[in-house]
């Protein structure tokens, strides 16, 4: 069978990869050494081009100190951060978010004004 796209399942589920090992602090390549692939395969696992065996998603699931249900989507906090996920697809949004945690309240409030600002314009 011949793929002509990433299958929406397989996206869903790299995002939650991703998101979980980007929130763990672990490189896509520590994360490739442990299931054995490169980290272009890992960075293919990520954006759905490719599928992940049952055996590899348990494997990275117990890697990223989750369950497998979550990479799945199939608890119940995973389908509540759907939406969040979405967002983090965005081009340095990931980045943008580990620096916002490093402010200040007050500057927290100022870069929330500035973005709202630079929407409205």
């Amino acid at each position: 069978m011949t793929r002509l796209g990433a299958d929406a399942a397989d996206v869903a589920i790299g995002a939650r990869l991703r998101t979980q090992r980007r929130a763990l602090g672990v490189t896509q390549l520590a994360l490739a050494e442990h299931l054995g692939v490169t980290f272009q395969q890992v960075q293919k696992y990520e954006k759905g081009v490719n599928r992940m065996s049952a055996t590899m998603l348990a494997s990275a699931a117990k890697f990223l100190k989750t369950s497998l249900a979550a990479l799945l989507g199939e608890d119940d906090e995973s389908s509540v951060a759907e939406p969040i996920l979405k967002n983090l697809h965005v081009g340095g949004a990931t980045e943008l978010l580990a620096l916002y945690r490093e402010l200040s309240p007050r500057r927290r409030r100022a870069l929330l004004e500035l973005a709202r600002a630079m929407i409205e314009d």
